[in-house]
């Protein structure tokens, strides 16, 4: 018995260690960890560390100051307590980008090298802007920050521009979704209804006024108000979770408005519906065609109500299409973006910045 604990004890020495912050609840057996040891060989130690749990009481006003305190002062209570490690990832991207900014101003823990994950940056105006800018840049100008990842191509090419940072930085790798094969998808019995959900970037007011008077039935979850005469459309308020999972999956289609071509969201949604093998609609930008094939797992369109329409009639009136562009949906999710394809792809970049500097 004395052997064995001199000789885990000796392993755990050798290992590099390695936290992740999130602010989320993760699984007890977390498959992006396992994706991580799968290119990493099991060298690394990981730890979880959660600050708060991003749910419904951040949607709240209040919540929100808390939540931005938290990304603030959770990664300098990390990097006080968590001295000895190698790697640290930031799942949101605050935590990471806050993680670099207290090493770099307090030269604290500036052995660790940082990943920043989910990295989207829109320029803001007005002096709160300025100091925005001046803070997202004085922080991923410092020597700690081996990677930032972006969800979209073209994403991590124009925040390399923005930043006047190398293309090596920037990282482009594909979101995973925690889930598998774990999640059933619904029986096709028929066209049932349209859903949409998501806060980021999204034109709502597109989607209503193209599907009211259509006929067809519309649910959006989010926390959005519009008036419409159509009682076909439902607006629903406090949905999230397994709750906002099972109005998903009663759907024939989901539908993701955006409003701005140029910023990378919306994916969360599309990989949650392919997961549930239901296709997608998606207006175009710059980011979706890194997720969606139109016309095999859904359709991406132009911004125009008549096409959306077209693409809803196509839909229901072809369940052989409606049934092929459900396996295709559930065959791209669990070929390219679970979860442990997601930890794969991350841990690629992290061993590639630690061979590029030399580590």
């Amino acid at each position: 018995m004395g052997r064995d604990s001199g000789r885990l004890r000796q392993e755990m020495k050798r290992k590099a260690r390695g936290v992740i912050l999130v602010d989320f609840d993760v699984p007890t057996e977390w498959d992006f960890v396992d994706g991580l040891d799968d290119r990493m060989g099991g060298h690394t130690m990981w730890r979880v560390m959660k600050a708060v749990n991003n749910g419904r009481f951040f949607h709240t006003r209040a919540g929100n100051i808390v939540r931005y305190l938290s990304y603030f002062f959770f990664p300098l209570y990390v990097l006080i307590t968590c001295r000895h490690v190698t790697y640290i990832f930031g799942w949101q991207q605050f935590y990471g980008i806050c993680t670099a900014f207290w090493q770099r101003t307090l030269h604290i823990n500036t052995s660790a090298r940082v990943t920043i994950n989910t990295f989207i940056y829109k320029r803001k105006h007005g002096l709160a802007g300025r100091l925005y800018h001046w803070f997202v840049s004085y922080s991923l100008h410092s020597k700690t920050v081996g990677a930032v990842i972006c969800h979209s191509r073209h994403e991590a090419k124009a925040c390399a521009l923005e930043f006047g940072m190398s293309d090596n930085i920037f990282r482009f790798v594909p979101l995973g979704l925690e889930g598998g094969n774990a999640v059933e998808h619904r029986a096709d019995t028929g066209f049932t209804y349209i859903f949409s959900t998501g806060r980021s970037n999204r034109d709502y007011d597109f989607l209503v006024n193209a599907v009211t008077g259509s006929g067809y039935s519309l649910k959006i979850a989010c926390e959005w108000s519009h008036d419409t005469d159509d009682d076909n459309i439902k607006i629903i308020h406090n949905c999230y979770g397994k709750e906002m999972g099972e109005v998903m999956r009663g759907a024939s289609v989901v539908c993701i408005p955006l409003h701005d071509i140029h910023l990378s969201s919306g994916q969360l949604v599309i990989l949650q519906a392919f997961q549930a093998g239901i296709p997608v609609i998606v207006t175009r930008n710059t980011s979706v065609t890194d997720y969606v094939t139109d016309g095999y797992d859904g359709f991406v369109i132009d911004k125009d109500a008549r096409t959306l329409i077209a693409c809803l009639d196509r839909l229901r009136d072809d369940a052989g299409l409606r049934r092929r562009m459900s396996a295709n949906a559930r065959r791209t999710f669990n070929e390219n973006f679970t979860s442990r394809r997601f930890g794969q792809r991350v841990a690629e970049v992290i061993v590639s910045q630690h061979r590029a500097n030399g580590r």
